[in-house]
């Protein structure tokens, strides 16, 4: 409401590139599901995208835009691992919120990775307790 000419920019630009994000989406998952899958760690994972004005927010920080979940704390640290192993992880971009959780109890763990194409992508890694509590409160 504020800014309407930066949303209108924000929502054109979104529309014009929805469905090859989407697309490179769907590939990170499938990638993801498969290294999981290699290492019999059990997992319910989507993907999605921002919504317009988390959109415009990132703009001002980093992209963030995937999210896993796991079943154990211990889990959520060894799929983290895997993850790293397998892509390249942007330095300063990792935070532990299981270990530190918020004020709010919210616990998971971030990291921003670069897929081989090239393009970056937050992963969210968490339990189903924590899930429930990031979207439930």
């Amino acid at each position: 409401y504020l800014n309407k000419e930066k949303y209108y920019e924000i929502a054109k630009l979104v529309e014009k590139r929805k469905t090859e994000r989407d697309e490179q989406v769907q590939r990170m998952i499938a990638d993801i599901s498969s290294l999981l899958d290699a290492h019999h760690i059990g997992y319910r994972i989507f993907g999605r995208s921002k919504h317009l004005y988390s959109i415009y927010k990132k703009m001002m920080t980093k992209n963030k835009r995937f999210e896993e979940i796991t079943d154990t704390d211990t889990a959520c640290y060894e799929t983290l691992g895997y993850i790293h192993a397998k892509y390249r992880p942007i330095p300063g971009r990792f935070k532990d919120y299981i270990a530190m959780p918020k004020v709010n109890m919210y616990q998971s763990l971030h990291t921003t990775i670069v897929a081989e194409d090239g393009n970056i992508f937050e992963v969210q890694i968490r339990t189903e307790a924590m899930d429930a509590v990031a979207e439930q409160g």
